[in-house]
């Protein structure tokens, strides 16, 4: 634990990335309530592990209904919704796709195209039965999986603030790798607003191209930058179209969505990177109460209206 302008800084690692919570107040018993919730919910959401409930539905589709707890139920009832509104971009049932590229891990590839072709047959939302009386997720057909990466680490940050609230935690910072949460007011400057460093798509970690002074919100980003590989030089990276089951093409490199919910501005971000620079900063100006940071793949900045955002040079 560090003591910094009277913030306490943890730091520790968990689903492939650091978290970090910067507080106002010296309380370890909410760190280590945090740190635990964490690891109990990446048993139950990940993607990665057989033993995870989510892997508990993949393995029974086309077979029979699992019955979850509420809370995975919950998401995935959510994630549903925002995949038949947002079919073109945002698909939980990206599943089967994810798993061929495997972009991020060491067993990274690019598939065959007769491979891609038949998980993209799997590829179906409306395949996805869900009985909320019984808790209870049905895959209707062999061979789909679930994947709740692009929508499970801002339900995550949603819950850890009311974690921390239950602690009389009111203030700080969280960060969940690419989901950045501030709550409260920051109370080391006098105007009481939060900075969000806006990351740089092609440098490393922590190289920031502007900040947004604001008050307290999610900052969520999407981008190509970060998990990639290079192919008989071709850039494929981890953000995968669901009608061509190949990387998404356009002219956007990174998002950056601001909003009151860290899980809905998951979807937006990649609603938005979906969309494009122009249609995306469309969409995003007409969400009330949401602003987002755009950058192309030329490094052009754009940003929605009303956003206080400043470059750095």
């Amino acid at each position: 634990m560090i003591i910094y302008n009277k913030k306490f800084i943890s730091q520790f690692i968990l689903m492939g990335t650091v978290i970090s919570l910067e507080l106002f107040e010296d309380k370890p018993d909410a760190v280590e309530a945090v740190y635990h919730y964490l690891q109990k919910a990446e048993k139950e959401f990940s993607a990665n592990d057989n033993c995870s409930e989510l892997m508990r539905i993949n393995r029974s589709a086309g077979k029979q209904p699992v019955t979850v707890n509420s809370n995975l139920f919950s998401v995935i009832k959510q994630a549903v919704e925002f995949s038949k509104e947002y079919r073109t971009s945002f698909n939980i049932a990206l599943g089967p796709l994810v798993k061929l590229w495997r972009i991020g891990f060491a067993d990274q590839r690019v598939p065959l195209q007769s491979e891609i072709k038949s998980a993209l047959q799997l590829i179906d939302i409306d395949s996805v039965e869900l009985d909320e009386s019984r808790h209870q997720v049905y895959l209707m057909n062999y061979g789909m999986e679930l994947d709740l990466g692009a929508i499970a680490k801002g339900y995550f940050a949603d819950q850890i603030i009311v974690l921390l609230k239950y602690f009389g935690i009111n203030n700080g910072i969280i960060n969940l790798g690419g989901n950045t949460v501030t709550f409260g007011v920051n109370q080391v400057v006098s105007s009481h607003l939060w900075k969000v460093g806006i990351q740089s798509p092609w440098q490393y970690r922590g190289t920031m191209v502007g900040e947004v002074q604001c008050r307290a919100c999610s900052a969520v980003t999407s981008g190509i930058g970060e998990r990639n590989f290079q192919y008989k030089g071709r850039l494929y990276h981890h953000i995968i179209d669901p009608q061509t089951g190949y990387p998404l093409e356009n002219d956007l490199a990174q998002v950056t969505i601001f909003s009151s919910s860290s899980l809905y501005g998951e979807v937006l971000s990649t609603v938005a990177l979906f969309s494009g620079i122009d249609n995306g900063l469309l969409l995003i100006n007409q969400i009330p109460n949401v602003s987002g940071v755009f950058i192309s793949k030329t490094g052009r900045i754009r940003t929605t209206s009303g956003i206080n955002f400043k470059a750095i040079a």
